[in-house]
């Protein structure tokens, strides 16, 4: 008798090869996704939140609220808040002598210049801002005799200078009211001899009385007087009531809340750092302490602080809050000062 051969289910075979092919479908792509959320990943954590000195190349849904700013050596001494003095050379750096200009190019009509050549000149910064102050000084007061008599001077122009103070007056008057050439504020086109010029007389602006708002409101044009008569212990040169030095804005505002000279002030600035307290500064409250946390939450200010130079270090970099303006000024002594605004 024959056996009768086992008849195949086709039906059951069909089911279970598309059950096998979902299965390993799912597989593939579970293991797929794996592998590109690993490749998708950063060897470097700070390269995916900050990329670089830039905030457009942030692609994380909550970026930090600064960047990463690198710092040069040369930056040291150049900027508003270098201190040049006895003890502080001057070197002449390129960035700052490209910004040289005439004077009598570029001034207004509201003050004048003791000579109109192209040997006045002046950092165009500094001009910028003394014919705003001066511009305003003649539409509050009319008072339009102020008068430039020396600005920036070349490591020349000051070697002869100080050679003719100790020819006609002796060393040591030289040394009380000429700097020695390499370490004078005049080389850094910042500072501004002023005087008052009125029908061929010469006088110093402390003894003329129309002068008042000059002396009371130079601070909010970024300017301080230079070498006060109760700082020369510090300072190093007898009081010069001729002699002013451009800061910039909020510093000079600054220096004149405190009475400090710039030497107490570059000084000063070194409690401050940004992973600490920093200083704070609005028109209505003066200085205050600040983090740089209340900073990013508030809606306007000044928040200023010192950065050290390592020069250990291959690489100098500081944090820098977005969202604001900031300047960068070496205190051409041991690092930086980071003024940020909103």
């Amino acid at each position: 008798r024959r056996k009768r051969r086992p008849q195949i289910n086709g039906a059951a075979i069909a089911v279970t090869l598309i059950f096998s092919l979902i299965i390993g479908l799912c597989l593939f792509l579970i293991i797929s996704g794996k592998n590109r959320a690993t490749d998708n990943t950063s060897d470097d954590p700070a390269k995916d939140v900050l990329a670089g000195e830039t905030t457009e190349a942030v692609t994380t849904e909550d970026p930090l609220p600064y960047f990463t700013l690198e710092l040069q050596e040369g930056q040291m001494y150049y900027g508003d808040l270098i201190l040049v003095n006895a003890y502080n050379e001057y070197f002449f750096p390129d960035e700052a002598e490209n910004e040289i200009a005439v004077i009598a190019d570029l001034k207004n009509e509201y003050y004048g210049l003791s000579d109109y050549t192209s040997s006045t000149e002046l950092s165009r910064i500094a001009i910028d801002a003394f014919n705003r102050m001066t511009l305003d000084f003649f539409n509050e007061t009319g008072f339009k005799w102020l008068q430039v008599n020396s600005a920036y001077r070349d490591l020349e122009s000051q070697t002869q200078i100080y050679a003719d103070y100790a020819r006609d007056y002796g060393e040591d008057y030289a040394k009380a009211y000429v700097a020695n050439p390499g370490f004078s504020e005049h080389h850094t086109g910042l500072g501004v001899d002023v005087n008052v010029h009125i029908e061929g007389a010469v006088m110093p602006v402390v003894d003329n009385a129309e002068c008042q708002w000059f002396r009371d409101n130079c601070q909010d044009y970024g300017f301080v007087l230079r070498y006060p008569e109760d700082k020369v212990h510090l300072t190093g040169i007898n009081h010069e009531s001729w002699h002013y030095r451009y800061v910039g804005v909020p510093h000079a505002q600054i220096m004149e809340d405190l009475s400090f000279c710039l030497e107490e002030y570059i000084d000063h600035l070194k409690y401050y750092t940004y992973d600490g307290i920093c200083l704070g500064y609005s028109p209505e409250t003066g200085v205050y302490d600040m983090s740089a946390e209340e900073f990013y939450e508030a809606e306007s200010g000044t928040m200023i602080y010192y950065v050290a130079y390592d020069m250990t270090e291959d690489k100098n970099e500081t944090l820098v809050p977005k969202d604001c303006e900031y300047t960068v000024s070496g205190n051409n002594v041991d690092g930086f000062i980071i003024t940020c605004t909103k």
